[in-house]
């Protein structure tokens, strides 16, 4: 039975979409533990974080439920985290939180930079420093990333897990930067099971 007063944003990680099976998937467990699963759509094609962020506000505005979770992954673990400091969810889940906030474009890869554009790493860069968000996150926070992605999730993952206050970080064994991967919807389920 699904619950009106508890709803679950979940946010697809960058060119993704809600109708994705892996995404579809995650919103059934919530709707197990009688959440009600949203899954947002954003419309990646030319547009900045600014941008992605203002979308989810958006759509985050038309709930009116008294407990609200953000589980999102990569770019929609950025729009999660960036966002809860409007919204206040009581729990965010963030998987593979992209490395591409100011602190971290000095240790980038080129081709990375290259491959988001000009106009997504100067937004990036001016208006998105991860430590002042970290600071101002006050809901219980579940950090996710897997045993196989490159150095810069890693980096951001440990940075970040210091960084907020009330944070549980969490290794997916054997995984990539791919939360389809087995282990890492199991992980999520566990977290799911305890909301």
């Amino acid at each position: 039975m699904i619950m009106k007063n508890k709803i679950a944003f979940i946010i697809p990680g960058f060119t993704e979409d809600s109708k994705e099976k892996k995404y579809q998937d995650i919103a059934r467990m919530f709707q197990k533990r009688g959440i009600k699963p949203i899954i947002v759509g954003i419309d990646w094609k030319r547009k900045v974080m600014s941008d992605y962020v203002a979308q989810f506000l958006k759509e985050a505005e038309k709930c009116d439920a008294k407990e609200i979770y953000i589980l999102g992954f990569s770019f929609g673990a950025v729009i999660s985290f960036i966002s809860s400091q409007k919204i206040n969810p009581k729990t965010q889940i963030l998987c593979s939180l992209s490395p591409y906030f100011k602190e971290d474009l000095p240790h980038i890869r080129a081709r990375w930079k290259n491959f988001m554009g000009k106009k997504r790493i100067a937004d990036f860069e001016c208006n998105f420093s991860a430590k002042k968000i970290a600071k101002s996150t006050k809901c219980k926070t579940y950090l996710l990333a897997g045993t196989e992605e490159g150095i810069e999730v890693e980096r951001r993952f440990k940075a970040t897990g210091k960084e907020i206050k009330n944070c549980e970080s969490i290794k997916v064994h054997g995984s990539k930067h791919d939360i389809s991967n087995p282990e890492y919807l199991n992980e999520i389920s566990k977290i799911i099971k305890t909301l």
